[in-house]
């Protein structure tokens, strides 16, 4: 046996929905990318709070506003990670840095709204990582959980507004 006694794994598949709401005649193309499945591990003698951030890219042409909305693996949408019956909430951060400001909450299924796009490059290249995606484990949380492997997805929807 290692010296981990308890091995706890967050696995996140990030199932990309894009949604293209015409509010105008105007075409425009838009693009995720640079986003990569998470895998985690951890002990049962962590003393903090367990942080992941995943940088991505959001482009379109012409640049805009959108909305990102969140839907976790957990019952009704919630964000949780699973090993049979246990499983483990975690909470889910967004910092767009075109648009300013910091890290800001998700909810399952509410849209995070007041976004901005990156310019999508000629080559339908995604220039750079604009936004970055939190998600915290709290300690309280991670001290409590039963031994295992955890896994679960997160599908995230780009909403032009």
């Amino acid at each position: 046996m290692s010296g981990f006694q308890m091995q706890k794994i967050l696995y996140g598949a990030f199932g990309i929905v894009i949604s293209y709401l015409a509010m105008s005649q105007v075409q425009s193309d838009i693009l995720v990318a640079k986003l990569d499945d998470i895998t985690v591990a951890t002990n049962p003698s962590r003393g903090n709070d367990l942080r992941v951030t995943e940088r991505l890219c959001v482009a379109s042409n012409p640049v805009g506003p959108y909305s990102l909305s969140a839907i976790g693996s957990g019952p009704d949408g919630g964000f949780s990670i699973q090993n049979g019956p246990y499983s483990i909430a975690y909470e889910l951060f967004l910092r767009d840095r075109r648009s300013g400001g910091g890290f800001r909450a998700l909810a399952p299924n509410i849209p995070l709204t007041g976004l901005l796009t990156r310019r999508l490059r000629n080559n339908q290249g995604c220039p750079g990582n604009a936004a970055r995606l939190r998600m915290i484990i709290r300690k309280e949380t991670l001290s409590g959980a039963a031994a295992g492997i955890y896994q679960g997805s997160l599908q995230l929807t780009v909403i032009p507004e």
